[in-house]
């Protein structure tokens, strides 16, 4: 039997995006709903009869794997998004194949027209924040995010709400989503209301945020839950366990980590970009 080009983890992930099921077409793929393919109690390896085509099938991933990151971020790409043939074990990944993840990966971080961002238009350095408006930490680093902007021309920051924390964190996220997508010139300011809140959004706190911000009054669609969704997808391949996270260059800086931290982090990572 011809080895699997996926594989398949536990999880309640969600559907795929539109841009993973256009990428898996152009590999002769089919994307699929993948959620609670484990079943309470199963174990690895085995899946639920009745989620697939017989043909279609699930395999467990070697705690190998785990020790090479990019591998592991592969895998748990494909176990996103996709599931193919039974097998007994994890077909190895070509160079090719690699690469195509890897660049699939990049995409979905850095050029995602969806995710807010802010700063340079043509940046030599772009940070990728996963935040959440519920959240105190973040609510602590976001204002250095914007400083950083600001004190350096060359750099953008891309804005990936993460709402870990309740109701009112999801609502508060998708206003912004929609307001970005929208009317983008007045993302920032809403942002900025949003991320000023003491302790957890209400209803009423986000309405007054949206108000003070001058921010048109937006209708919410399937789309920002899209969005949604892809953050948490990505979040959980990159390794982010919480937030606030973020991304700078090849670093995964965790929590909101002082001024002189992040600056220097952002100098040398942005040196490195200029070649020095």
């Amino acid at each position: 039997m011809q080895q699997p080009d996926v594989v398949a983890l536990r999880g309640d992930w969600t559907l795929p995006s539109d841009a993973i099921t256009d990428f898996l077409k152009t590999r002769g793929q089919v994307a699929v709903p993948f959620n609670q393919v484990y079943g309470p109690g199963l174990p690895e390896g085995e899946a639920l009869a009745h989620f697939a085509d017989p043909r279609c099938g699930i395999t467990n991933v070697e705690k190998s794997e785990r020790n090479n990151p990019m591998k592991y971020m592969i895998v748990l790409l494909l176990a996103l998004f996709s599931t193919l043939s039974i097998a007994q074990e994890t077909a190895p990944f070509t160079p090719d194949q690699e690469k195509q993840i890897e660049n699939l990966i990049h995409a979905a971080l850095f050029n995602d027209p969806a995710s807010p961002r802010i700063g340079a238009k043509h940046p030599k350095l772009t940070l990728v924040n996963f935040t959440d408006y519920n959240c105190p930490y973040c609510k602590q680093l976001d204002p250095m995010l914007e400083k950083i902007v600001q004190k350096y021309p060359d750099v953008a920051v891309i804005i990936k709400p993460l709402p870990f924390k309740g109701e009112s964190s999801i609502l508060a996220a998708r206003i912004a989503l929609t307001t970005w997508r929208d009317h983008p010139q007045q993302f920032l300011a809403l942002h900025e209301k949003l991320m000023q809140k003491r302790g957890y959004h209400t209803d009423d706190s986000i309405k007054q945020a949206q108000q003070k911000a001058g921010a048109t009054p937006v209708t919410l669609d399937e789309k920002s839950m899209e969005t949604i969704r892809t953050n948490l997808q990505l979040a959980r391949l990159v390794g982010v366990q919480g937030t606030p996270a973020t991304i700078i260059g090849d670093e995964l800086i965790p929590g909101a980590v002082p001024w002189d931290t992040l600056e220097a982090v952002v100098k040398e990572k942005l040196a490195a970009a200029n070649g020095g």
